[in-house]
């Protein structure tokens, strides 16, 4: 069993978060109000148990979960669903440490290290509300590859024939920071040598694009001229197979 301890809102990246008593969560797209709300993010609410916040003597709000949670999530493996109430949450990823802890105490980055919390999206819809029990669900998702340059194979592979894929956009559904986009190219050229379409990869600016690359696309029907009508989709990676 679960239960709900606080709740929280981040309004914007960076801002501070706000407590709420309650949160309304809309199935495919996230927390009303919250910024990481996105239909294309396996990042949609984060999860974190109170029993890391009281040994590591942190405050609610410090590692900037939507959800504090009494109860052991370290059970809890990416696939798994939870509901509180009608509200059913699809564990998705681990919430990987990052710099910005190191703002709330020096070295916590690394301290924290498998503890930072799990990330969700919203699978059914409804309300959230602080002192909400909840239960693992019987049902179960497909389960994301912990490695996240798995995770970018899987996805390159779904953009079909025609169409593109930006770097920024294929971190926000891979579920890592827009920093990784620096390591995408490099991470992209080792797939190039599989049946991996990396050529669907494309900068923001189409004028950045190989040559080679172009004329593979322009083969494909790809219409970069038209603007965003030659992007993929990004939502449908995950919306497939939640609406089913």
């Amino acid at each position: 069993m679960f239960k709900i301890h606080a709740l929280f809102l981040k309004p914007a990246p960076g801002a501070p978060m706000r407590a709420v008593r309650t949160a309304d969560a809309v199935a495919g797209h996230g927390l009303v109000g919250d910024c990481n709300a996105n239909a294309a993010s396996p990042r949609q609410v984060l999860l974190v148990d109170r029993r890391t916040l009281e040994e590591m003597a942190l405050r609610r709000e410090d590692l900037r979960a939507n959800l504090i949670v009494d109860g052991d999530l370290s059970r809890l493996e990416s696939g798994m669903s939870i509901s509180f109430a009608d509200v059913r949450l699809r564990i998705t990823i681990p919430c990987e440490p990052c710099r910005r802890l190191d703002a709330v105490r020096p070295h916590l980055s690394r301290e924290i290290g498998a503890r930072r919390g799990l990330l969700a999206r919203v699978l059914c819809a409804g309300t959230l509300r602080t002192g909400q029990a909840g239960a693992l669900d019987a049902f179960s998702s497909r389960a994301l590859a912990s490695d996240w340059k798995a995770r970018i194979r899987h996805i390159v592979m779904q953009v079909p024939e025609g169409q593109v894929i930006t770097y920024a956009a294929l971190a926000t559904v891979a579920g890592v920071q827009s920093a990784y986009c620096r390591a995408l190219p490099s991470v992209l050229r080792a797939l190039a040598e599989s049946d991996v379409p990396v050529h669907r990869v494309v900068p923001s600016d189409a004028r950045k694009i190989e040559s080679g690359h172009l004329h593979r696309l322009q083969r494909e029907g790809a219409n970069l001229e038209a603007g965003s009508a030659a992007h993929w989709n990004n939502a449908r990676y995950f919306a497939s197979e939640e609406s089913a």
